[in-house]
């Protein structure tokens, strides 16, 4: 079993693709070193909360799973370069549930660790961080790097965008002592890959 994202040949619509996004996230991050330090944590934390929710159930949000996985990571990457950490993020949830923690507020924060530890395995930083404190603990950092740089070496050494996800349990048994079932294995797989295709985009979308 592996997980897949939609690509193509590569050529000058790959090319195209990449000037148009880098230019998208170039207009973007101007514009977050006017106002970053204005942005709270509680809109990124409520904006992840609602997207993350979406990817769970995208027909009730009328978008497809794609879309929705999308919006997830961009809205992490925003809540990245204006600062926000983990322990921030998942302390205003907390709050915002007047003091419990949800298991769904827990997986929701863990995404937007991935895809900040995504952007600290890949061999190139081109997201830039407004805020000077650490977007994720030592524990998730450590614990998550072998799962993350699997994915990574494989975009970027050997073209895959897919993963097989017996492999990636594997790792997961060698850095926890157990693995997570298939599905929840894919889900975060396609999650790194959306993030490594929306940062360094090497494939045209179909």
């Amino acid at each position: 079993m592996a997980v897949r994202v939609a690509h193509g040949a590569f050529g000058k619509a790959a090319g195209g693709l990449r000037r148009s996004r880098k230019a998208d996230r170039r207009r973007r991050t101007r514009s977050l070193g006017e106002g970053a330090s204005q942005v709270s944590s509680k809109g990124h934390a409520k904006a992840l909360r609602e997207r993350y929710w979406t990817v769970q159930d995208p027909g009730n949000a009328r978008t497809s799973y794609a879309d929705a996985m999308q919006e997830f990571v961009e809205a992490a990457l925003l809540a990245y370069e204006c600062g926000q950490s983990e322990l921030g993020l998942m302390e205003q949830l907390k709050r915002n549930s007047q003091g419990s923690e949800d298991e769904g507020d827990r997986e929701c924060v863990l995404w937007a660790a991935l895809v900040a530890v995504t952007i600290d395995k890949a061999p190139k930083r081109t997201v830039k961080r407004w805020g000077v404190g650490e977007p994720v603990t030592e524990e998730t950092l450590g614990s998550w790097s072998d799962f993350v740089q699997a994915i990574v070496d494989a975009y970027f050494k050997k073209g895959m965008v897919w993963y097989p996800i017996e492999r990636l349990q594997l790792v997961q048994m060698t850095s926890f002592g157990y693995a997570d079932r298939a599905c929840i294995v894919a889900e975060r797989a396609r999650l790194v890959f959306t993030v490594l295709e929306t940062v360094y985009p090497q494939f045209p979308k179909m």
